[in-house]
């Protein structure tokens, strides 16, 4: 990230890369470093700067709203990169069983439910990655309570990615499950695919 803007500076103190996440609030923490069968402990304190006058409550607040939005980053990024590699072998595979007999059901049954999969990832996992990304930078620029608006804001976004979770996790129980009978059937190996419960930032604090 670059300093382009006038905030982004801290006379005579302006750091030369800014935080990748949430920081903590103020208050007494224990660090552990284990090296050769070794641990070494020590605490130490994280003190507010005095020209910050939100309330400890308020810096709480901000932390978990940005430990939420870092949840919802999370898991659309890994969502996103597995359903590309679940369409990539779920193309490969109807093109190998094109081979048999089997193979044009198998194909015809594979060209929706990648369509489906291309267009919940694109629509539903990326856009909620980009918003949650945009509203972290906005609540990371420096220490403050986080507004109705902002809380409302990364609720709407959770919920646009949940629904994506939700759909693509019931794409892959009915459609990507009956390609896989097929594939089965006529003898090739099924596409493996997470089957956890979909889990997004709304499971996480707070």
């Amino acid at each position: 990230m670059e300093y382009t803007l006038n905030w982004h500076a801290i006379p005579g103190e302006t750091p030369r890369a800014t935080q990748t996440g949430p920081v903590v609030v103020p208050g007494t923490y224990t660090v552990s470093l284990t090296v050769d069968g070794a641990t070494y402990t020590r605490r130490f304190a994280v003190r507010q700067d005095p020209r910050v006058a939100v309330p400890q409550a308020g810096l709480v607040a901000q932390l978990q709203l940005e430990q939420r939005m870092m949840a919802g980053l999370a898991v659309s990024f890994d969502a996103w990169h597995n359903i590309q590699t679940e369409r990539a072998t779920l193309t490969a595979a109807a093109r190998a069983a094109q081979r048999g007999s089997q193979g044009a059901p198998i194909a015809a049954a594979a060209a929706p439910v990648d369509t489906q999969l291309a267009s919940l990832a694109a629509t539903g996992l990326g856009a909620a990655n980009r918003d949650l990304a945009r509203q972290l930078a906005d609540m990371a620029i420096g220490d403050v309570e986080p507004t109705a608006s902002v809380i409302a804001a990364t609720t709407a976004t959770c919920t646009r990615l949940d629904s994506a979770l939700a759909a693509i996790d019931r794409v892959q129980r009915t459609g990507v499950d009956e390609i896989n009978r097929k594939l089965v059937a006529a003898g090739a190996s099924a596409v493996p695919y997470d089957q956890r419960p979909p889990r997004g930032c709304h499971a996480a604090n707070p």
